[in-house]
């Protein structure tokens, strides 16, 4: 039996999310089109359309048989089945409509459920962390080694999920206590590069399989991990409250997610 060709589809998606870069920073000098999904913060643009058919279109022009989970697409086939590709063709969209930045496209591929590569790309930042699975990580281009092991609580910050901080949900404002502070940037992609560069401790929220496959896919080679806030597995099948966290301080997550107070976050912003 031939081998599966990762390579093939990992150059193709690199070379395709460059293009889209560029694509949408130019799109991004002309008016946007916005409209509402299910309440008025939630929003979509035409450019997210833009960026996803953009992307599944030449994709599947090379790699008919395989199957895509995207945030504005209605099919929504099973991750751990066959070659899947995992996308957010705009994470931060509220961001990109306020401020023009702070927004990432998130792409993950996988084959029969197992991580095969990823991409997150900050597109305004112009930073594009790549690899994870079964390929090296690098940062535009570049071989990347993350400072996991040399993360401490007590000189990192936090991002999360506003309403988990305030209510201290999974111990997130006992975690946000013994560190310097929070973060929030609104954008899953944005926090989790982040947090992957070692510029935050963690990042926590309520997510969507296309809101953490990417990072999930590019953790464990650079140090890190998701937590499954409820001691569930990852499923990438619905909303799940996760953790990206150093690997080596799972103990102290454990400990403050499985025993959080019940005091909402009070301290440094």
């Amino acid at each position: 039996m031939a081998e599966f060709d990762f390579k093939s589809r990992y150059k193709l998606a690199l070379d395709l999310l460059e293009e889209a870069g560029i694509m949408l920073r130019e799109a991004l000098e002309q008016p946007l089109e916005v409209s509402c999904k299910q309440d008025p913060t939630d929003l979509v643009t035409n450019l997210d359309y833009r960026v996803q058919d953009f992307l599944v279109s030449k994709l599947s022009q090379v790699f008919p048989e395989d199957t895509f989970l995207a945030e504005e697409l209605t099919d929504q086939p099973d991750a751990r089945s066959g070659a899947v590709w995992i996308l957010d063709p705009i994470d931060g969209t509220n961001n990109l409509v306020a401020q023009r930045e702070n927004f990432a496209i998130m792409l993950a591929f996988f084959r029969d459920g197992q991580p095969g590569f990823a991409f997150i790309y900050d597109v305004m930042g112009r930073v594009l962390l790549a690899g994870g699975g079964v390929l090296p990580v690098t940062c535009n281009g570049k071989a990347f080694t993350a400072p996991a092991a040399c993360v401490q609580v007590e000189r990192s910050l936090v991002s999360g999920n506003a309403a988990m901080l305030r209510d201290n949900t999974f111990g997130l404002a006992d975690i946000a206590r013994d560190s310097l502070g929070v973060r929030v940037y609104g954008s899953a992609g944005i926090s989790f590069l982040k947090v992957l560069q070692g510029k935050l401790l963690t990042y926590a929220s309520y997510l969507q399989p296309w809101d953490y496959a990417a990072a999930y896919v590019l953790a464990p080679a650079l140090g890190y991990r998701f937590l499954e806030a409820q001691g569930q597995a990852i499923c990438f099948q619905g909303k799940q409250p996760v953790f990206l966290i150093p690997a080596h301080l799972e103990d102290y997550f454990l400990e403050k997610i499985r025993g959080g107070s019940s005091h909402a976050f009070s301290g440094r912003i």
